[in-house]
């Protein structure tokens, strides 16, 4: 029986609110990049440099972003375009991020079509410093003989 980990909004947030987010980090930076060039050069760089580390930080959480369900021995990754099983024994490590969005990486022992390691937004949680259910369903599925 396939059960969905994933939250209902990680369509909207890897196509849709990703990339505007980093166009708009990158557009903000680069404005006031060239505003502040004309008081103190330090400053346009520390402008350009905050621009790239949003639009990093959007990048890895939202636009890599996965849908995953557990099946009873398989963890099912769906990138909207391709879907790949990978068995319960190849996961490696499950960790967590508490940010918002909050996120979850799946490290893999093997190497797979996503990579060695996925993340993906799991349901909605209001606990602001415990672990997410989330987390626990992912270490039982892994600890499982």
């Amino acid at each position: 029986m396939k059960r969905d980990i994933s939250n209902d909004s990680t369509f909207l947030d890897k196509i849709i609110l990703g990339p505007i987010l980093i166009l708009a980090s990158i557009s903000f930076s680069t404005y006031f990049s060239f505003y502040a060039f004309r008081y103190n050069e330090y400053i346009f760089y520390l402008f350009s440099f905050i621009g790239l580390l949003f639009a990093i930080l959007f990048y890895k959480t939202l636009i890599c972003l996965k849908q995953v369900s557990i099946d009873s021995d398989f963890l099912i990754i769906f990138n909207f375009n391709k879907e790949i099983r990978v068995h319960r024994s190849d996961i490696d490590t499950v960790s967590e991020f508490s940010s918002r969005p909050f996120v979850i990486f799946i490290k893999f022992k093997i190497s797979t079509p996503f990579g060695k390691t996925i993340v993906f937004e799991p349901e909605q949680h209001s606990a602001i410093f415990s672990h997410h259910p989330t987390y626990f369903i992912l270490k039982e599925f892994i600890d499982k003989n």
